[in-house]
């Protein structure tokens, strides 16, 4: 299974951001049931008009790789092109049996929800953009954003079993 995840900068620091990005990306592929085995970058910069540098995109990809390299992942190659803002994320492809496959979709009243992460990190992220959130709760939203979901794959197949 493949997966494209990506968007703006929701963070200041660069390489925080590439961990954000990164482990949105593999939390895609754990959260259909699979594991992930390879990714591929997606980086669209402004670096001709000098709103970004190279320094910034290469925090931004180490922070990408430090994620990936937690989740046992290589990123393999991508694409890169010249924007009017910033964007960055990946292509994560993964295995897993057909027939353990976990859809988005289908849910009924009973059935058991697995969360990964804790809730609020939306409520985090809207308070950091509105330069209302304190460093105790900055450092909630990148720990938190930056945490994979490598274990919801396994817990998820054995409930179904």
């Amino acid at each position: 299974m493949a997966t494209t995840d990506f968007f703006m900068p929701i963070l200041d620091d660069p390489y925080d951001f590439g961990r954000v990005a990164a482990a949105n990306a593999m939390s895609d592929v754990y959260a259909m049931g699979a594991s992930p085995i390879f990714a591929l970058n997606i980086v669209c910069m402004p670096l001709q008009s000098g709103k970004t540098s190279a320094e910034v995109v290469a925090r931004i990809l180490e922070g990408g790789q430090q994620v990936c390299a937690d989740a046992g992942v290589v990123i393999s190659g991508g694409h890169t092109i010249d924007a009017v803002e910033p964007i960055y994320g990946l292509v994560a492809l993964g295995v897993v049996h057909p027939r353990h496959l976990v859809r988005n979709s289908g849910a009924h009243e009973g059935d058991v929800l697995i969360l990964g992460k804790g809730l609020g990190i939306g409520i985090l992220g809207a308070a950091l953009k509105k330069g209302v959130l304190d460093p105790a709760g900055y450092r909630v939203l990148v720990s938190t954003a930056t945490c994979l979901n490598k274990y919801s794959a396994p817990l998820m197949h054995a409930l179904r079993a």
